[in-house]
This record gives C-alpha cells, sequence and structure tokens, in this order.
C-alpha cells in the first residue's frame, strides 16, 4: 500500500478572520479520512482486505460463542434462535464499538497532529469529525455483516428496515459531539485518557450489547437508570427493525434526537470556545 502523504494545505488563504473555503474544507475532510482508514491497516499484508475479514473472524466467533455454546436469548420474539442472538450480539458490539473507538482516538487526535493545530488557519474541528468517519466507515462495513447475516438466519425483514438511517443519525450526531468535547479538553488535561478508559467500560456494560430491555425490566431500579443510555436505546431500536421486525421506538427516538441536538451543541460550543489556546498547550 503506498504511503499516505500529509493532505496539501499550503494553498491556505492567510489568517484574515475569513471563513476556510467550502471546497478545501471538504477535500481536507476527504484526505484526512482516506489517510484515517488507511492507517488502521498500515502494515497489514492483507491491506484494505483486512477490514472486512477481522469483522467476518469476528462474526464467526459470535456465532460458536453466543449462538452455539451459550444459546442464549433476547425474550423479544417467540422462538428466537441462537443465532439471532448471535446476530444481536454483533449489532450492539459494532454499535459501541463505533462510539468507543471514536472517544479513544478523540483525546489523542489533536495532540498527533500538532503541525496542523498550529497552522495559521485550519478548520480544526474537522480532526475529531474525521475520527468519526474512520471509526463510522468500520461500522459500515460491519453494519453490511450483520444484515447480511441476520437475513440468513430469519431475520423478519420489513416496511421498518427503511427505518434504520433515522435510527443511526443521532448516533453519530452524538458521537461527533462527544469527540468535539473530548478532543478539546484532552489538550488542557491530559489525564482524560484515564477518564475516558473507565467511562468507555461502563458505555460497553450498560448499553445492552449482550441483553435487552426485556430483562432490564425485571429491575425496575437498574431501568429507571438504563432507560435514559442513549446507546442502549439504539441498540435496542437497530435489532428492532433488523432482526425482529418491529418498529421502533418513536418516543424513545425523539429522546436520541434531542439529545443528540443537545450533545453536538454543547462539543461544538466548548470545542469553539478552548480552540484558542490549543496551539499554546501543544
Amino acid at each position: 500500500m503506498s504511503t499516505m502523504t500529509t493532505p496539501q494545505t499550503t494553498d491556505a488563504p492567510p489568517s484574515t478572520g475569513a471563513p476556510f473555503p467550502w471546497a478545501q474544507t471538504r477535500e481536507l475532510l476527504r484526505q484526512l479520512t482516506v489517510r484515517e482508514i488507511a492507517e488502521t491497516v498500515k502494515g497489514s499484508a492483507l491491506g484494505v482486505l483486512w477490514l472486512v475479514l477481522n469483522p467476518l473472524l469476528m462474526m464467526a466467533l459470535y456465532v460458536v460463542v453466543f449462538g452455539v455454546l451459550f444459546g442464549g436469548s433476547f425474550d423479544r420474539v417467540d422462538d428466537e434462535s441462537p443465532l439471532a442472538f448471535a446476530a444481536g450480539v454483533y449489532i450492539g458490539l459494532s454499535t459501541v464499538g463505533l462510539v468507543n473507538e471514536t472517544l479513544a482516538k478523540s483525546t489523542a487526535t489533536l495532540t498527533r497532529n500538532a503541525n496542523l493545530v498550529k497552522r495559521v488557519v485550519f478548520p480544526l474541528a474537522l480532526l475529531p469529525t474525521v475520527q468519526v468517519l474512520g471509526s463510522g466507515f468500520k461500522f459500515a462495513v460491519n453494519a453490511v455483516l450483520w444484515l447480511t447475516f441476520s437475513a440468513l438466519v430469519g431475520g423478519m425483514f420489513g416496511i421498518h428496515i427503511l427505518l434504520l438511517p433515522v435510527i443511526l443519525l443521532p448516533l453519530f450526531a452524538l458521537t461527533l459531539g462527544l469527540a468535539l468535547f473530548v478532543s478539546a479538553l484532552s489538550v488542557y488535561f491530559r489525564d482524560i485518557q484515564q477518564v475516558i478508559s473507565v467511562f468507555t467500560q461502563i458505555i460497553f456494560w450498560s448499553s445492552g450489547v449482550f441483553f435487552s430491555s426485556v430483562r432490564v425490566m425485571e429491575h425496575p431500579p437498574l431501568w429507571s437508570i438504563l432507560k435514559w443510555n442513549p446507546f442502549f436505546l439504539t441498540i435496542e431500536n437497530i435489532r428492532a427493525v433488523t432482526l425482529w421486525g418491529l418498529p421502533p421506538d418513536f418516543a424513545q427516538l425523539a429522546y436520541l434526537y434531542a439529545l443528540s441536538a443537545v450533545a453536538l451543541a454543547l462539543g461544538a460550543f466548548v470545542f469553539s470556545r478552548l480552540k484558542a489556546g490549543f496551539a499554546d498547550f501543544l
């Protein structure tokens, strides 16, 4: 694989206070995203093919462990097959993986690109955005695989599957808001990496990767907390339209859209307020 070059930004306009040209911003976003994806397979003999082989191997592992050996169930529909349970676990893991990978990388995205941060003119918000897009690409590969697998094991695809993008949109908006917030704070507080490490573990175990809301509702105190977890609700609604042929919970979707809008606005606000000092701390 050819080595990716640093995005060409030498023709950036002088520091006049004018907005960064949209055409250049779009091209920079494309270049940086391609570089981010390429770095995930850098040094691999299989190159880009590994982006497909790795989730395929993981999916096979989930089928054997969770579908065959554990024989688990989400108890959402009658006669749920073990393979459908394995597909549901795969959906949960790939969704949580999108969020946790983005947050982990966001703690270092500005420090790793200090040369870009110190430029006179550069749209700094592109850097955490690239982290979301890079992780989103992996999520898309996984989504193709679990959609295909769900169909093969008897997933009840219906009209509701068309609402899958509607369910995913607030997930990406929320993730971007968190990425902006975390990347900005990480410049000033380097210990935030340890905080995010704990936070991602909380996300993993509280997002229903291995269980559904049916099980949680049996424990009202626990449900009173987890019902506000946006990642838990997102995974539940993805499974509903993908595995069980059920409509999403529109009240939950309204909550997810409202929360993601607030998170994105807050993340953008914090990033904008703190970016003036980035170059000094780096």
